[in-house]
């Protein structure tokens, strides 16, 4: 289900954003690194996609 949902959102920064929080929130740490880069990287507001990195 997390894969599908990560895909469906790849290259929308908001929902991408609500699907890897609440994937972290369910500590799905790794399953969301990659994603955690790529939102990072298409964020218009880059410290949204920089506190994952900040995240113990």
């Amino acid at each position: 289900m997390l894969p599908d949902n990560l895909r469906q959102h790849w290259d929308d920064a908001d929902e991408l954003y609500g699907v890897i929080l609440s994937a972290l929130n369910d500590e799905m740490f790794a399953e969301v690194l990659e994603a955690a880069r790529h939102l990072h990287a298409i964020d218009t507001l880059p410290e949204r996609g920089a506190c994952f990195f900040l995240a113990p």
